[in-house]
């Protein structure tokens, strides 16, 4: 997507198959993490397969499910896989909306004293 860019905190990894599971420099981040935050391209295909490997590893994921995208698939629009992907995602994952997940983080933040700063 042009003008989107990783920030430095951000980790972007390359990989042949849809689970970013495919990566080993994902699957050994993942082991050393305690959760874990998913959103992409592809949410029925990459998201999903990342979510169901996690979940079959014990690991903790949160979906952001607007901040995800699907494409069309078998007559369905693109909006319509997505909602499903959703719904799928929940079965092995935490799913949340952008505005929730940094409320969370915000308030964590904040009883440690601090705040988030804007860019």
């Amino acid at each position: 997507i042009r003008d989107i860019r990783p920030n430095r905190s951000e980790m972007i990894f390359e990989r042949a198959m849809p689970s970013c599971y495919a990566s080993s420099e994902f699957a050994q981040m993942a082991r050393a993490s305690r959760q874990l935050v998913l959103a992409g391209l592809f949410g029925e295909t990459s998201c999903l397969s990342t979510l169901v490997e996690g979940y079959g590893q014990n690991h903790y994921f949160v979906f952001l499910a607007n901040a995800s995208v699907s494409r069309e698939r078998a007559g369905l629009s693109a909006d319509e896989v997505h909602r499903g992907v959703a719904g799928i995602a929940s079965l092995y994952s935490e799913v949340l909306f952008t505005e929730a997940w940094i409320e969370r983080m915000s308030r964590r933040v904040g009883v440690a004293g601090s705040t988030l700063g804007s860019r």
